[in-house]
């Protein structure tokens, strides 16, 4: 009886975790359509109910990495003390900043046996979820992107970023290209199935090329020579063809962007604080409101606090920043397009101690895992310069879950292939 329990609660946890993937994909859709992305934050509820589950199940509270809960309170502590500015955008900026904690608690309290079919199964749904949003990448090209007209897509998905060539299927424009990223790294620490593998690995090489961005290129020619240097004696001139077709191909289809990109940053670092040579007329709105939050630096250096400038939360707080109307007319900025110019303005210099909590896992890894985790914490810094990161999309929950499985290395060692 005991054992039939076991397996009843094994099954529970693993299908909930995979319908927690599914209701943060089908946010890609729902916000697609009807700009409603609720979907991905209902996912990481539900994950954090499975948990309250677990706990009241087992009746007890387990202790995992100490070092890490109290450095975790204490900043929690800092926090609470010095930058509250209204409840509502502290609650909602609190739990962005660390969503991507939000499977430990579940997996303190998972067996191995679960957390391993859990693996198998999001390999699965991944080339599901990868192949069919490739066919409707296919049909964009195929219809002149009337395909999500049909779907009845908002206009900025039909009428502005596809007119640039940047087709990406079901997912928004922002999130394809650092899905597939991380699904890489996923496939190449735990999918032990060798045709699986190569599948699920060309698929995330194909959507990352259509996904045209940029950070995801570098990000991944980096891990390529990761990947791929203790074959590089016995297939050299091979890899060096892979990355040379790869970079050819991301170049062709993004060369247009990437002359600019270059074009408007050499400007932004040559005027950086000049906040009234940095507008829209002269670089892109990510590079502005990074010059503004490094004047706010200047002027507040442990920032604003929460729910102030560059995300959603600021929608919450009365007080938030303004900035002048002759440079954004909104006043008010609710999408800084950089999640390090949002947390730098807000924590200013003790947004030091937040990136430390990032670092902390290394020293409960494995020795084989610790070059992994160094990539992921590269995926995590260098797209949190250019994207917002892990505040929005549906691939926060992927990497939540990659820095779970990093974080209980030890406890699910049979989860990895190369631990």
């Amino acid at each position: 009886m005991q054992k039939i329990k076991q397996v009843i609660v094994q099954n529970f946890l693993s299908y909930g975790i995979l319908v927690a993937f599914l209701l943060n994909f089908s946010g890609e859709i729902t916000f697609g359509i009807f700009r409603i992305g609720f979907l991905d934050e209902l996912g990481s509820l539900f994950i954090l109910s499975l948990a309250g589950f677990m706990i009241i199940a087992k009746r007890k509270i387990r202790i995992y990495n100490l070092l890490f809960i109290i450095y975790f309170f204490c900043l929690s502590l800092i926090y609470l003390l010095f930058y509250i500015e209204t409840f509502p955008s502290f609650l909602y900026e609190y739990y962005k900043l660390f969503v991507f904690l939000i499977f430990i608690p579940l997996l303190n309290y998972t067996d191995k046996f679960t957390v391993e079919k859990t693996v198998n199964g999001l390999i699965k749904l991944f080339i599901i979820v990868l192949c069919v949003n490739l066919f409707f990448i296919i049909l964009q090209y195929a219809t002149n992107n009337e395909i999500l007209r049909i779907l009845q897509y908002d206009h900025k998905r039909t009428d502005s970023w596809e007119r640039y060539g940047r087709y990406t299927g079901l997912f928004d424009v922002a999130n394809l290209g650092l899905t597939a990223l991380l699904m890489l790294l996923f496939n190449e620490i735990c999918n032990k199935n060798k045709t699986g593998y190569f599948l699920l690995f060309g698929l995330c090489i194909i959507s990352l090329i259509f996904s045209s961005s940029k950070v995801g290129y570098l990000i991944f020619l980096i891990w390529a020579i990761v990947f791929l240097r203790k074959y590089i004696f016995k297939h050299g001139l091979k890899i060096i063809l892979f990355l040379i077709v790869f970079s050819s191909f991301a170049f062709i289809y993004t060369q247009n962007t990437i002359y600019s990109k270059i074009e408007q940053y050499s400007y932004f670092f040559k005027h950086i604080g000049n906040t009234q040579k940095l507008n829209l007329a002269t670089v892109e709105k990510r590079a502005m409101f990074l010059g503004e939050s490094i004047k706010i630096v200047k002027e507040h250096p442990f920032g604003l606090g929460f729910g102030t400038f560059g995300d959603a939360s600021a929608k919450l707080n009365p007080n938030a920043f303004q900035m002048p109307r002759k440079y954004w007319l909104d006043k008010y900025v609710y999408m800084s397009d950089s999640s390090f110019a949002h947390i730098l303005a807000e924590q200013g210099i003790t947004s030091v101690f937040y990136y430390v909590l990032f670092f902390l896992p290394i020293l409960f890894l494995k020795r084989k895992l610790i070059k992994y985790y160094i990539l992921l914490l590269l995926f995590y810094f260098l797209q949190h310069m250019v994207t917002m990161s892990l505040t929005s999309g549906s691939y926060p929950m992927l990497f939540a879950f990659l820095f779970g499985l990093f974080y209980f290395n030890k406890k699910f060692q049979n989860v990895f292939k190369i631990s």
